[in-house]
């Protein structure tokens, strides 16, 4: 008697091109943007206003790491929320927030109004940049999830090229008008492109990868599934509660290693 478990569903391709890479693409644009605009782009306004406020180094430093600090704070409120509202929602809520961050940066006259530009533009570039388009992507793809993920990460690492643009807006238009610049380019380029997020293929009866789930046969026509290479059997990916992966000592090495 045949295994039954020959009898599983299988996947093939569907024609056309699959939604989760016009996922990939958004979220590897909004990388490059969020990167480029504000995780490295950031550091292009520390002389104009250590100049121009008379700020120490080691106080302007301050502020700017206010950033590093609330992405590890954040995450797990970012995760709550991405589950809650659906990537579209959250990635909205994060380029409009980091865009305002901008616009109050433009405004700032005080090193307390400065830092709650950082802070705000951090938390939009948590929201709307790094960890949504991450488990967007990885919510599409299963067997090509690395490759997908690479795509995004080359943008975020890419990002850096847009520095050079940055720091010769603020050069010749001055901090102030680039900041104003910098948060009206933001929305109206992130905004666009937070509406291309779905949150998984199974709420648009798709599957993973762009593959189609095959009808199981008829009981005792097991022959043709057969001929099918087992590598081909529907991938199913354990999910794991919170708590247990708390638990877990790989997840204590992996959180320590990043």
């Amino acid at each position: 008697m045949p295994d039954a478990t020959l009898a599983s569903p299988t996947r093939r391709a569907v024609p056309g091109i699959f939604y989760g890479w016009w996922i990939v693409v958004a979220g590897g644009i909004l990388q490059f943007c969020g990167a480029g605009f504000f995780y490295y782009g950031l550091s292009t306004f520390f002389l104009p206003l250590t100049h121009e406020f008379g700020w120490s180094r080691a106080l302007t430093s301050t502020a700017f790491s206010l950033h590093r600090l609330e992405g590890g704070l954040i995450a797990p409120l970012v995760g709550y929320a991405f589950d809650k509202l659906g990537p579209r929602k959250l990635a909205a809520f994060g380029v409009t927030l980091l865009g305002l961050g901008y616009f109050v940066l433009s405004q700032a006259n005080s090193f307390p109004t400065f830092a709650a530009s950082v802070l705000i533009m951090s938390m939009g570039y948590s929201c709307g940049f790094t960890a949504n388009t991450m488990a967007t992507v990885a919510n599409w793809f299963v067997r090509k999830r690395a490759t997908a993920l690479g795509y995004v990460f080359a943008g975020s690492g890419s990002g850096g090229l847009l520095v050079p643009l940055v720091a010769l807006t603020v050069d010749s238009s001055g901090w102030r008008t680039a900041a104003l610049a910098l948060g009206a380019i933001t929305i109206a380029v992130g905004l666009p492109l937070a509406l291309v997020l779905r949150h998984r293929p199974e709420d648009y009866s798709l599957l993973p990868d762009g593959d189609q789930q095959q009808a199981r046969p008829a009981p005792g026509q097991v022959g043709p599934v057969l001929k099918l290479p087992i590598t081909g059997a529907l991938r199913v990916e354990a999910n794991v509660a919170p708590r247990a992966a708390l638990q877990a000592r790989s997840f204590w090495l992996l959180a320590a290693a990043t």
